[in-house]
């Protein structure tokens, strides 16, 4: 589930949901990073094979095309910050601070909350990936399963600069790159050109160089 860096939107999870009420208010920084409109769109099934062997790789997709529930597929893939919590960890955090993992993730969505552009997709990066059941251990005290079949972490999360954004409505693709985790603004906007210029490389077919 991705939580933008700005809400808005399909598939998107407020931020202000997981604000512990130490935190000081989003403050959004602006846009310094680049974005390279595709001239085609890409076949979303190959850029996946493509981008499967990187670090990290997140597909939001649709299986229905409508304006509605089916209009944008998101690609990302090798994230520069990655947040994992064990049940342990979210059995844990109970003890010590309510909600801890939710937090920890609010924590860094506020870090690196940017400005989006209105005419884009509206997931333009952010944090994505996995907030399992068991994130219930976090709030609640309840018996645990006898087996924990899977192994699954209870919330993993990747914090994501680069994601390749596709309106099927439009029938148009963008590859939109931040530039984080730099903070000064020539850095990032220098850093974002690079990693653009990656993102379509593995495009490709290059996804052997990350």
């Amino acid at each position: 589930m991705p939580i933008p860096l700005r809400q808005k939107g399909e598939c998107a999870l407020s931020a202000e949901l997981l604000l512990h009420s130490s935190l000081p208010p989003v403050q959004r920084q602006p846009f310094c990073g680049v974005v390279v409109a595709l001239p085609t769109v890409p076949d979303i099934d190959l850029a996946l094979q493509r981008f499967a062997r990187l670090p990290k790789t997140i597909l939001l997709d649709s299986a229905r095309r409508d304006e509605k529930l089916g209009r944008y597929s998101y690609l990302m893939a090798d994230p520069f910050e990655w947040i994992e919590c064990s049940i342990e960890q979210a059995e844990q955090s109970l003890t010590s601070s309510l909600g801890q993992p939710f937090v920890e993730v609010a924590r860094a969505v506020q870090k690196y909350a940017t400005a989006t552009i209105d005419e884009l997709p509206p997931f333009q990066g952010g944090a994505a990936g996995l907030f399992s059941y068991d994130l219930l251990h976090a709030v609640e005290r309840v018996p645990r399963h006898g087996v924990d079949e899977f192994q699954t972490p209870a919330l993993t999360v990747g914090l994501y600069d680069v994601v390749l954004a596709i309106d099927h409505v439009q029938n148009r693709a963008w590859i939109i790159s931040h530039g984080w985790p730099e903070s000064d603004s020539k850095a990032r906007h220098r850093r974002a050109q690079e990693r653009a210029e990656q993102f379509q490389a593995w495009l490709a077919g290059s996804a052997g160089d990350t």
